[in-house]
């Protein structure tokens, strides 16, 4: 019975810790998520956080398949594009799959925003993107671009997952027919149609056997693209390779070229959107983020997002079926923690505010599994969302 009561109250104590470590850390609430309202109420936490040092910011979401962690993101693109500068929005997302969307963006005169959403429902159809709060951000950027023509944001994709299918038909359509029928059709003819990374790894011969003819004649931009998208394809094999023998190396690999893909795209500040654990600098998770940190330092900024009490959301089978599922906090994360000791519902804390070395983060994958991590300095700014729930397909 002694025993009982003892770890009885090292728990209790554990908690009150946190608690009276934390010491009622400021929480700035958050305002009206639409892209219709004011954004200037993110001046509060983020006016002296993100200063002029700060060249990569990461938005992260504890699962992919909620709807207000998508609203609140576009709401901070918003922000960060309209306040501080930023040009550049990088998705988790293979960058050969978005070249429509980004080339739309940036035509100056293409002005039909009814367009800008059927670009963006044909290109993620019933993905994790494929969503009206999604495709309102989309349309948004286009209406900026259209406000704003010398000094127009662009999309690009950072991620290798779906590269190597992706690139195989972006690139036979767009360079190796128009360059080099003759080769086009006897790849087609000599290439397991069924297996689009067979096309792909002879596409990929063929690139470096007349990279020098494409650097002459295509604008230096379009080639710089042009050989970011076949890096990004290279990679999504040696990846798939990786799979094959070790799942935690393929991870730590995929990861790492995230953060070379974000990085050779440095000529402009960037806004990255991807999953909380791909953007954490969390001790011990091998992230985009932490290789990236480590070469940038604090020209990199980490906003997370987390839900205090339950979260429905969209998640995806091995299969690719879709289903939704309700999650519940852990009762020793820092969103749950919070709310028990100050009743809060939704909010922005920043990690300096937090005393406590016990700050921990949910996390969801798509497949549903839930864990959580924090250690060390996961974040710079915890955004906490109240009930979650799934997107709406569109």
């Amino acid at each position: 019975m002694n025993y009982l009561a003892f770890i009885f109250n090292l728990l209790i104590g554990t908690t009150l810790a946190y608690c009276q470590q934390s010491s009622k850390p400021p929480v700035f609430p958050l305002l009206s998520l639409s892209l219709d309202s004011g954004y200037q109420w993110l001046d509060k936490p983020f006016f002296n956080e993100i200063n002029s040092e700060v060249k990569f910011i990461g938005l992260g979401e504890f699962s992919h398949g909620g709807k207000e962690t998508i609203l609140f993101k576009s709401k901070m693109i918003q922000y960060l594009v309209k306040n501080k500068g930023y040009r550049r929005l990088m998705i988790e997302y293979p960058n050969v799959v978005l070249h429509k969307i980004n080339d739309y963006l940036l035509d100056k005169t293409l002005t039909n925003l009814d367009s800008v959403k059927a670009i963006a429902r044909s290109t993620f159809g019933r993905t994790f993107l494929g969503n009206t709060s999604f495709y309102d951000l989309i349309i948004w950027l286009k209406q900026y671009n259209l406000s704003q023509p010398n000094d127009m944001v662009s999309v690009y994709g950072f991620d290798i997952e779906g590269a190597s299918e992706a690139f195989a038909t972006y690139f036979m359509n767009n360079y190796l027919i128009p360059f080099d029928r003759k080769n086009a059709l006897d790849i087609g003819a000599n290439a397991n149609i069924v297996f689009k990374d067979s096309i792909t790894s002879l596409e990929l011969r063929w690139f470096q056997a007349n990279k020098k003819t494409l650097k002459e004649r295509l604008s230096k931009t379009s080639f710089r693209d042009l050989f970011y998208d076949v890096e990004a394809a290279q990679n999504k094999l040696l990846h798939a390779g990786l799979q094959k023998t070790n799942i935690y190396k393929a991870s730590a690999f995929r990861d790492s070229i995230q953060a070379i893909n974000i990085l050779s795209l440095n000529d402009s500040k960037a806004i990255i959107w991807s999953h909380n654990i791909h953007i954490t600098t969390s001790d011990y998770v091998v992230s985009a983020a932490n290789y990236l940190k480590a070469i940038v330092g604090k020209q990199y900024y980490c906003v997370l997002t987390d839900f205090f009490n339950s979260a429905t959301v969209w998640l995806i089978s091995n299969e690719g079926s879709l289903s939704k599922k309700t999650f519940y906090v852990s009762p020793k994360t820092t969103s749950y923690l919070l709310h028990r000791k100050l009743g809060i519902d939704n909010g922005i804390v920043l990690f300096k505010d937090l005393k406590s070395n016990q700050i921990q983060v949910n996390n969801i994958d798509r497949f549903g599994n839930q864990a959580t991590f924090g250690k060390g300095h996961p974040f710079d700014a915890l955004v906490i969302l109240g009930p979650v729930t799934p997107f709406i397909f569109n």
